[in-house]
Formats: C-alpha cells, structure tokens, sequence
C-alpha cells in the first residue's frame, strides 16, 4: 500500500533509543505463548516489557507469570481486578512504559525476528520521525499465510497514495485509518501528547496515536511484513470489513476528539501548525452543520448549500453524496 511513498532513512547520526513493548491480554490462552516467544526471540531485545491482563478467566496470567521468570528483560506484569476494555488497558500499559520507544503488542500474533531491531533503527537515524507502522502477513489461527499482506487488503486507490504522500496529516484527519495498531511503534513523547486515549467508536486508539503523530511529527511506513498478523474468531480488534454507521451520534463523537486534537496541535506549534488548526476548524464547523440541520426539508437547503460552495463537503465528507443525504434527511454508512 506505501511501498511507493516510503521515507527514505537519513544519514543522521544515530541516537540510542530504550525501547518497551506494551501488551495487553485477555483470554489469550490460545495464541499468546507463540507471540511471547517472538519477542523474547528478538535480534534486538526490548529493554522492558509492560504486560496489564484484563481479568482474563482462562490460563494467561499463568503463562504470563511463568514467562516473567525466565524471560531475558525486566517483565511488568499487572492484572486488573475488573476488566477495563481494550481501549483503557492499553493506556494503562502504555502510562507504565518507561521507554523512549513503545512498541504496541496484541496477543495474538507473531513478530520477525528482526522487527524491534529493524524499527529501533529508524527511530535511532530519524529524529522527526513519531511513528512507524509496518505491513503484514495476514495469517488464519494456525499461521498460514492468506492470499494479501495486510496493505493489500486495504485496496487503496490512486488518489489514496497521491494523497497520503502530499499531506499525511491532512489525509489521516480525512479519511479511514490505515496504521494498524499490532505493527505499529511509537516514540513516548507522542503517546504522553495523546493521553487519555478517546474512549469513542468514533476512533480507535491506533488512529489516535497515528493522527496525534502526524500532527506533531511525522509518520513512517515500512513496507516490511514485520509481523505475522493472526485472524481468528476471538480476537478483540483485527482488519474491519463493515465500516461502522454514521450518525448524528457519531458527529458528536467525532467533534470530541477533534477539539482535543485542536488543542494538542495549538500546544506543540511547529511551521505547520497554522495549515493543521485551520483544517481541523474547518471539520468542526462542517460536522457542526451536520448535526444542526433543521427537520424540514425547506431549512435544509440553504446550510447545505452553503457547506458545498465552502467545499467542506467534498474536503471532509464524500462530496455531493454526503450532501443529498443531509438535504433528504438521512444519514447511514459512508456518509
């Protein structure tokens, strides 16, 4: 999917990065000794390891504690006496990290040998850099390998790279997520930027993370399948195929976490932050006539025509689509 556009690594010199991995786990019994064997199998091993269990019923925290003892870096393991959710135990284990460098851990897959090394590197030549995210091998439970890697499978178009490269801020705050949490790093001074994590079906804590770095940084797609990314029936998060319904309550939702990423950008000023806040206005105020438009079909005409001579429609919805669906008064996917 980037294979065009990826950042070529500077001759910089390297600064050492400390490195954490941020697990979560919750009934991963199944799965989750191949994934612990992957990392403590690295070239590069972290230089810790931040495991918070969400009060799993099966035999992960025995497995988790007996991989503590013998595994060859600091392991931290919590448990939460409830259970928290997806999205507020990886804060948690993503607060309890101590490196310069998270690298984010599902339970359920299998990481190349070289993925922490490879990774480390660019972190270490690329002082600009917040975020990397890589391909993968898309693999069923028993590991085998499934016709697309997981770029593949996003079917971007043409317009979707000559976007992404120009303005990756820009399409990230635009479009649907591409940075997929499982193959992804993160320096820690974006994720203290981006804590607490938006607890909305409006976004997804990987989106988060990645639109958070791209506006403060920048966002690096290695196009190495550097984990082995397993599909099966019990996983908590993996690739969508049904695209969530948008409504007025997704509206709301969306206006959130946007104010809050406004403040974050007014709060980290770099050249672009002028571009960025004008943007981000301009969605706000787009899904402010959105949720505001009158019962009647005769009080629609005139907010609606106005978003489309101000090209909001088309800049932050799908253009005259999204339009006649406001004018008739119905809202659903794509919208």
């Amino acid at each position: 999917m980037f294979d065009d556009f990826a950042v070529p690594q500077t001759s910089a010199s390297k600064t050492a990065v400390k490195t954490s991995v941020a697990m979560c786990t919750y009934d991963g019994e199944r799965f989750l000794q191949d994934q612990l064997v992957s990392i403590s199998s690295q070239s590069r091993l972290p230089d810790e390891m931040v495991v918070c269990d969400d009060n799993s019923s099966d035999e992960t925290w025995s497995i988790l504690c007996s991989f503590s003892k013998s595994a060859p870096f600091p392991v931290r393991l919590i448990r939460n006496e409830r259970n928290l959710g997806v999205v507020e135990n990886f804060e948690k284990a993503l607060r309890l990290t101590s490196g310069d460098v998270v690298f984010l851990s599902d339970q359920d897959d299998v990481w190349r040998i070289d993925k922490i090394e490879r990774i480390s590197e660019h972190f270490e030549t690329n002082p600009a850099t917040g975020m990397v995210i890589t391909d993968a091998e898309m693999v069923d439970e028993n590991l085998s390998p499934q016709e697309h890697s997981l770029w593949h499978f996003w079917r971007m178009s043409e317009r979707d790279h000559r976007d992404y490269k120009r303005d990756l801020f820009r399409f990230l705050l635009t479009n649907r997520n591409v940075c997929t949490g499982a193959t992804a790093a993160v320096r820690k001074s974006i994720i203290a930027a981006s804590l607490p994590l938006p607890r909305s079906k409006a976004i997804l804590h990987d989106a988060w993370l990645a639109l958070v770095s791209a506006s403060l940084s920048t966002v690096f797609a290695d196009p190495e399948q550097l984990i082995k990314y397993r599909q099966h029936s019990g996983q908590m998060c993996g690739v969508r195929t049904v695209r969530p319904k948008i409504d007025r309550e997704h509206y709301f939702a969306q206006r959130d976490y946007l104010i809050r990423l406004r403040q974050i950008i007014t709060d980290h000023p770099c050249p672009a932050t002028s571009v960025r806040l004008t943007l981000v206005n301009g969605y706000i105020k787009h899904l402010d006539s959105r949720v505001k438009m009158p019962d009647r079909l005769i009080g629609r005409i005139l907010p609606v025509l106005m978003e489309l001579s101000l090209g909001r429609y088309h800049r932050y919805s799908s253009g005259h689509r999204s339009a006649a669906k406001d004018l008739l008064k119905y809202v659903g996917n794509d919208a």
